[in-house]
């Protein structure tokens, strides 16, 4: 979640800094000039803020998929725990079986 809120907060300050220099700098320019180079930055910003939206799509899917890849790792985990205190136990009877037949 950490990731999610980081990337959030970087595209909204990204945002906010694009929106106040645009509105500074559209004080000094031409209305003609402005509304051209508006078009193109604004049409630039949309495409970078895509690309960014599809990036933090992939990572969000990538740690889906980390997240599965660990629940399954800690149920095999758990899993041959078990088997191996069984296989212990079963050793530990074994020698218990076998010390009370040397001493017979």
């Amino acid at each position: 979640m950490s990731i999610e809120i980081a990337i959030g907060l970087a595209i909204s300050i990204i945002g906010c800094a694009i929106g106040v220099g645009g509105w500074i700098a559209g004080g000094k320019r031409q209305v003609k000039s402005d509304t051209k180079e508006d078009v193109t930055t604004t049409t630039t910003m949309i495409v970078k803020l895509d690309y960014i939206l599809q990036a933090v799509a992939e990572i969000k899917a990538d740690s889906g998929v980390v997240k599965t890849d660990v629940r399954e790792f800690r149920e095999q985990q758990i899993e041959d725990r078990a088997s191996l205190k069984s296989a212990w136990k079963a050793i530990d009877e074994l020698k218990t079986k076998a010390h009370s037949h040397d001493h017979e």
